[in-house]
């Protein structure tokens, strides 16, 4: 006889599912997610999972919850995580200055830039600068970074409670390439799921 009472509210959940819709199917894509949450409570106010039929190529709702069982390599996304850690060790501040060249090169890989120059901290983020990220992450060190990564929530559960939820994947630090230190501080050789990064940045936000 209890009261179940979701946070979702109901006319944005509506406007959600309608505009992620409309975009899948404008820009053919195979689906999408769009998750709508207040970054002071956590509350989930909307959250939409569609898929496009590869047969009749109409785009719906799935009862799939992308959101939590879907991984993906974050990319740029995660080059946020990386300053934050930098900057909660007091390695550098917004203002410091980095000198990002063009390219750089970690064991056997080359990492190129399209933003070279004195960036400050700041800039890096804005520009969303590849080489910059990574000379922080240097800074940073393996073990510091694997350590934000997991303290954002990564490669757990969101403790959420949905059905199938995937934790992502953030190889322990042991188990790193010499290309890792470059490669993860901008979001690639590890996996994460949309609700996982939405809780993250919410800690921004917050």
């Amino acid at each position: 006889g209890d009261d179940l009472v979701l946070t979702v509210d109901g006319s944005l959940q509506y406007a959600v599912e309608s505009i992620l819709a409309g975009q899948v199917a404008s820009t053919g894509a195979q689906g999408g997610i769009a998750v709508v949450s207040n970054p002071e409570t956590g509350e989930l106010l909307a959250l939409a999972n569609v898929q496009t039929d590869p047969t009749t190529g109409i785009v719906g709702n799935t009862g799939n919850d992308l959101a939590v069982t879907a991984n993906y390599e974050p990319g740029s996304v995660n080059k946020l995580i990386t300053l934050a850690g930098a900057l909660e060790e007091g390695l550098v501040t917004p203002e410091t200055v980095v000198q990002v060249p063009s390219a750089l090169r970690v064991a056997d890989h080359t990492y190129y830039d399209s933003h070279p120059g004195d960036l400050t901290v700041t800039d890096i983020l804005a520009k969303s600068s590849n080489v910059g990220t990574i000379k922080l992450a240097q800074r940073l060190g393996p073990t510091k970074l694997d350590e934000y990564l997991r303290r954002f929530g990564f490669g757990r559960s969101t403790g959420l409670g949905l059905p199938h939820e995937e934790s992502g994947d953030v190889p322990d630090v042991d188990d790193w390439y010499g290309t890792s230190i470059g490669s993860i501080p901008i979001g690639q050789g590890i996996s994460v799921t949309a609700m996982q990064m939405l809780f993250a940045y919410n800690v921004i936000a917050n």
